[in-house]
């Protein structure tokens, strides 16, 4: 009996420090690097198609030439002259159009080699990034911090990923979504701390505020005013307190999600608004349709 329990706890003791191992490796290895591409003053596409996205046209045999990041000129096949130094692509059996947008992302600290590549090898080299931090560093999301070195690593030819265009601030959703050791304004529960959040994150070059479903109105309507003068917008979710066309009146430039327009298609919506428990108010009333 006392050798089989001695033979179980070697066996267990194995599997357990090689998990361990496992583990400790996969912490410390060096996460994978996608190096950018060789840089050329220009390049010339020779004999490509081109999808004329405006008119749907579809523009056989095609050379294209850039210069830096421009292209200079498209003309038919045989035309265009490449230079001697440029770096020359065969179009042939190929399609090029204007690179895809992602309107709505959410960006982490793993985005750079897990999501960089990805939107690149699937055509998408613009982006308008749907998340951020509070004012430190977050484990997981990244900020406009992150984002904007990326985008100068893109410039400089430091690094593969789309641009990102435009900064959001971290979600506004009222007490519950901040932690009790941040600055009190960032729960907005008083509408006199708009300006410091608008402040806040106009040295952090956020372009826009995204909101969310529980921020007081009161703080929503005074924050969507005030942002223009602080050069951004308001855009994210509807707030569940605030109507659509208020919404929309105070200036709010995109709704995220088209479920959130069900709060406002059911007979008794007007009520949601007041109500003390708007989650239990929603199960409530879609539960007799």
């Amino acid at each position: 009996m006392k050798n089989k329990i001695f033979t179980f706890l070697k066996v267990f003791s194995g599997i357990i420090l090689f998990l361990l191992v496992i583990i400790v490796l996969a912490i410390i290895w060096p996460m994978p690097h996608l190096k950018p591409p060789a840089k050329h003053n220009t390049v010339f596409i020779k004999s490509i198609s081109i999808i004329d996205v405006k008119s749907g046209d579809l523009l056989k045999n095609r050379d294209v030439l850039l210069k830096g990041n421009v292209i200079i000129a498209i003309d038919t096949t045989g035309i265009l002259q490449a230079h001697s130094t440029s770096l020359i692509i065969d179009g042939t059996n190929k399609y090029v159009m204007p690179g895809l947008w992602d309107m709505h992302t959410h960006s982490n600290q793993h985005s750079e080699w897990l999501h960089h590549p990805l939107f690149i090898a699937n055509g998408v080299t613009g982006i308008r990034d749907m998340s951020g931090q509070l004012n430190k560093r977050d484990s997981y999301f990244a900020g406009s911090k992150e984002r904007l070195l990326w985008n100068d690593e893109l410039r400089d030819h430091k690094r593969v990923t789309p641009r990102y265009v435009l900064q959001s601030s971290f979600q506004m959703d009222g007490e519950f979504s901040v932690p009790e050791d941040f600055p009190e304004f960032f729960k907005l529960q008083k509408s006199e701390d708009v300006d410091s959040l608008l402040h806040f994150y106009k040295k952090e070059k956020v372009d826009f505020i995204k909101v969310y479903d529980q921020i007081p109105p009161a703080s929503y309507k005074k924050l969507a005013l005030q942002a223009p003068k602080y050069g951004m917008h308001v855009a994210g979710h509807k707030p569940i307190f605030v109507s659509l066309k208020d919404a929309v009146v105070v200036g709010q430039r995109s709704f995220e999600h088209g479920r959130i327009f069900l709060t406002e298609c059911f007979p008794n919506a007007d009520s949601l608004r007041t109500a003390k428990n708007w989650k239990e108010f929603l199960i409530q009333n879609w539960q007799k349709k």
